[in-house]
């Protein structure tokens, strides 16, 4: 299994609605194209919204991101996930 970690600071005041935006439009293609959602979490202090997504599947990671940022679910999301980021740390997991 492959995890990554991604932690996005989000522009001030838009918090709670990126969250919502997300369980509700980008957590199901995800899981559609064979992602796991180990959790996610918000800082309040900091405006971010953190979470860890998986893959246990036939396609290597770069393989599978590729494969559902090409999809029409992905393309086709109700919102913009870039006008609410403002920085974006993405950290590939090994599991020990």
């Amino acid at each position: 299994m492959t995890a990554q970690l991604r932690i996005y600071d989000i522009e001030e005041g838009k918090l709670e609605e990126f969250a919502r935006l997300v369980s509700d439009h980008v957590i199901p293609p995800r899981l559609q194209y064979g992602f796991e959602i180990v959790g996610t979490w918000t800082i309040p202090a900091n405006n971010q919204y953190c979470w860890i997504v998986s893959y246990d599947g036939p396609l290597r990671w770069d393989e599978a991101v590729e494969r559902y940022y090409n999809s029409p679910e992905r393309r086709n999301l109700a919102f913009d996930p870039d006008e609410f980021i403002t920085k974006a740390d993405l950290r590939q997991l090994e599991p020990i």
